[in-house]
């Protein structure tokens, strides 16, 4: 598995637990850039460094960028406010996305993954864009996301 020379955002809250998964991106050849909090990734998503693919968990502490209003609308899903960063690379595909959640609701039906699809909506994005993958934590183990990484890169055009 090959992802030498590309630039990954990784974005979550948990370090301990996303080790491995970082460590596998980078033993495959991604320089990966980890990103604990939310204003220190948007900072990162809004300069002029660019990234190939971002990994974004979306149940992270809003650390005083988040409303109350929104955040009553989202729950813990505040990771939801970075994709406003990526949004025209994402719809011009030449940044692949992976989004992480504990909370499957947020992608498995329900009154969550209504949340989801409206916030892609109002984003102009589709949750079933080919260059975005949407995924729990324990639905994919760390020794795939490499592939998956691979597969949602395939689709991305050069930046």
């Amino acid at each position: 598995m090959n992802l030498k020379g590309k630039r990954i955002a990784f974005i979550d809250d948990e370090a301990y637990r996303t080790r491995l998964q970082r460590e596998n991106l980078e033993r495959a050849g991604a320089e990966v850039i980890f990103y604990r909090d939310l204003p220190e990734a948007h900072t990162a998503l809004n300069s002029d460094l660019k990234f190939d693919l971002v990994v974004l968990d979306l149940g992270m502490s809003p650390d005083g960028m988040v409303s109350p209003g929104a955040q009553e609308r989202f729950g813990r899903a505040n990771g939801f406010f970075l994709l406003a960063s990526l949004r025209d690379r994402l719809k011009q595909e030449k940044t692949g996305l992976i989004i992480l959640t504990n909370h499957g609701s947020f992608l498995e039906g329900g009154e969550n993954s209504v949340i989801t699809q409206s916030v892609f909506a109002e984003l102009g994005l589709s949750t079933s864009g080919r260059n975005i993958g949407l995924y729990t934590k324990l639905g994919l183990p760390a020794r795939d996301l490499p592939a998956v990484a691979l597969r949602i890169l395939g689709y991305c055009r050069a930046a």
